[in-house]
């Protein structure tokens, strides 16, 4: 139930991301209900008097959980907490795991799941471009999960090699799960909630502060079992993640680059060191092929190496540039961020967002209850638990909030085009090019259909975004709220 994660909610903003000592309170009490409701005295008693944080966990001030938890309920933000059955195996062995996830899309159950995190530059030239999208898509295509940071340059280009190889794709923010930063990567954003899944542990409205991304770049590594270093020179933050992932116990490859060039510093020092050379994809699948736990067809990598190669009309569409503008921190009509630099250009929107949902208001209980005693720690968390009272004092409100879309209105019954219009239309399907011409056929009249169905009609992430563009433009397509289309 979405009410038990309030308390998850409220530990997590006493240890904060990157801090560690929560588990520590856990094997004592169990549960974040059980540390609630447990007096100062009783903290004291079983914790130590000195106990480091003991006077926040003292504090039963509610305000900021309970507007955290109102909006990821009103805006459909998902929680995972650490005593989930759906958290990652591989993210509970790291020695500073976040207390929760905040995620939108689908969360995978990566239970034999190799999953491989690539970074690296955010200036990269075109020989690491290929490489990360050539990897990304041919892990993707092979069973593997794909994780990177979303970023400008090396994460956002093997974001879509994965999304295009039709495999699963993980996004760690170091910011807000409203906040999308960078700005251009609207469209990317969108497209990886719908076919993979984007997580952060900071909480809503939380900006892309340069401090979160080396906390951030912890869980990169935590969640895959192999680093993939593209590109970056010697000061390059991805080589703070290939540290993490050294400290993690985590395999750390490293893609070769020629001596003297700066993108290639990165790499080719930590292959001195000891990193192992990623030469090309097989060399990171045949590492963990060896192990057996992991099930990766070679059929299927075989077959991917033969359609790897970068589409640039996909990285195009879903805003995925080389160079590195300044760009605006954004919220994509979760917030509404301010900014004093002109944003750049729109990209074509990937989905709208589907309709939000009214936020229910949270139980008031009337009066403390007695502690529980404490029980072994498991996964489950206690059913029901009674809510604590809001507190009277003034909040901070959360930044304003953009209005929902409305609802896709009813198509009706077409009316009947004359001669006229018929051969005009005619004209601008004879027009389009053989991409946009096999989604605009396969689509249905008078019923509107979501993305889903686009991708489903034999064609990739990247081109079902650019067929639809430029069905729209030709004004043979319409563009509803909720991510849906309209064949005219």
């Amino acid at each position: 139930m979405m009410e038990q994660k309030l308390y998850w909610i409220w530990l997590s903003q006493i240890y904060r991301p990157g801090s560690t000592g929560f588990l520590d309170v856990l094997e004592v009490f169990s549960t974040p209900y059980a540390v609630y409701e447990a007096t100062r005295e009783e903290l004291a008693e079983r914790l130590g008097a000195d106990f480091p944080t003991l006077d926040k966990l003292a504090d039963k001030r509610m305000e900021g959980a309970y507007r955290i938890y109102d909006f990821c309920v009103q805006h459909k933000v998902s929680i995972l907490t650490y005593a989930d059955l759906l958290y990652p195996p591989q993210l509970r062995m790291i020695s500073n795991p976040p207390v929760l996830l905040y995620y939108r899309g689908k969360f995978p159950s990566l239970n034999r799941k190799l999953c491989v995190g690539m970074v690296g530059t955010r200036s990269m030239t075109e020989y690491g471009k290929r490489t990360a999208y050539k990897m990304a898509y041919e892990l993707s295509a092979t069973g593997a999960v794909v994780v990177s940071g979303m970023a400008l340059g090396c994460d956002a280009v093997a974001a879509v090699g994965a999304l295009e190889g039709r495999g699963t794709t993980i996004a760690v923010l170091g910011s807000g799960i409203d906040v999308i930063y960078p700005r251009q990567h609207e469209a990317l954003f969108d497209a990886i909630v719908r076919y993979g899944v984007v997580v952060t542990e900071y909480p809503p409205g939380s900006p892309p502060d340069g401090a979160h991304f080396p906390v951030r770049n912890r869980i990169i590594s935590g969640l895959s079992q192999g680093v993939v270093v593209v590109e970056g020179n010697a000061r390059s933050g991805s080589l703070l993640t290939a540290g993490h992932a050294v400290k993690q116990g985590r395999v750390v490859f490293a893609v070769p680059g020629n001596v003297g060039d700066a993108n290639a510093e990165g790499p080719n020092k930590l292959i001195s060191e000891g990193a192992r050379i990623a030469r090309d994809t097989a060399d990171i699948l045949n590492y963990f092929a060896k192990s057996g736990t992991f099930s990766l067809s070679e059929g299927k990598y075989k077959k991917a190496t033969r359609s790897s190669q970068v589409n640039e009309r996909a990285l195009e569409a879903l805003g995925v540039r080389r160079a590195t503008p300044k760009t605006a921190v954004h919220g994509t009509g979760r917030y509404a961020a301010k900014s004093a630099e002109a944003p750049p250009a729109e990209t074509p929107t990937f989905a709208s967002p589907a309709p939000r949902a009214e936020a229910p208001t949270p139980t008031v209980r009337s009066e403390r209850k007695p502690a529980q005693p404490a029980q072994p720690a498991q996964p489950a968390q206690p059913a029901q638990p009674a809510q604590p009272a809001r507190s009277s004092r003034p909040s901070q409100p959360l930044p304003e909030i953009y209005s929902a879309p409305e609802a896709p209105a009813e198509t009706g019954t077409p009316t009947v085009p004359s001669d006229t219009e018929r051969e005009d239309r005619q004209a601008r399907i004879e027009a389009l090019s053989n991409n946009a011409r096999l989604i605009y056929e396969q689509m249905p009249e008078g019923r509107a259909v979501p993305m889903d169905f686009v991708v489903e009609a034999r064609v990739s992430v990247g081109n079902a975004m650019l067929g639809l563009a430029e069905l729209e433009i030709a004004d043979l397509v319409t563009s509803l709220p909720g991510g849906m289309y309209l064949r005219k």
